[in-house]
């Protein structure tokens, strides 16, 4: 093993590292701050309506997956990034009409998701769009400091949100964190891309 490569992109690795950190604390700090604060039963309504976004985001994080391998070999793929906005969008709108009516099909005992649901949908936009555009491209040239931040400021938007907006407005308030934070990551990464 030739450690004497690895420290040229010592900060990346680094970086790196904490970005996958963060992104692992993302995904879990609901779980930490809602059932002690907002109660077990808004933590199960929600853990419900994440299914379904995480369902949404199978197809935009196989394309991150692809775009990633490209973006780090300087090839385009502006095509496929523009298919998986389009897919993105699709769904999104498909989540909103049909969840109303195929939700209490399935899941009779959990009809108040379906908010939650809808609301979680419209994170597959911003996310998708920061992913493959803009995480992809930063970290295929190896400047793993922009999303790092950005993921950042996904949990503190996503643990404020929480905290503020779910004891007054419950699993409302909660989903709602959660497009804000997305928006935030988004928002985020534009800027810095085009700095």
């Amino acid at each position: 093993i030739s450690f004497s490569a690895l420290k040229p992109r010592a900060g990346f690795i680094v970086n790196n590292y904490a970005y996958s950190t963060l992104g692992g604390l993302r995904a879990n700090v609901d779980k930490l701050i809602i059932g002690p604060l907002l109660g077990f039963a808004l933590l199960g309504n929600l853990a419900l309506a994440m299914q379904f976004y995480i369902v949404l985001q199978i197809i935009p994080s196989l394309v991150f997956k692809y775009t990633l391998t490209h973006d780090a070999s300087g090839i385009p793929n502006t095509k496929v990034k523009l298919w998986t906005m389009m897919f993105a969008i699709v769904s999104c709108i498909a989540t909103l009409v049909l969840s109303p009516y195929i939700i209490p099909i399935f899941f009779p005992k959990f009809s108040e998701v379906v908010i939650a649901i809808q609301i979680l949908s419209i994170c597959i936009i911003p996310d998708t769009l920061a992913n493959i555009f803009y995480t992809s491209k930063f970290l295929g040239q190896e400047k793993s400091k922009n999303p790092l931040i950005a993921t950042g400021i996904m949990v503190i938007i996503t643990a404020s949100g929480i905290i503020i907006l779910g004891p007054i407005y419950g699993i409302l308030g909660v989903s709602f964190s959660f497009v804000l934070a997305s928006l935030g990551n988004f928002t985020y990464l534009f800027f810095a891309n085009r700095a």
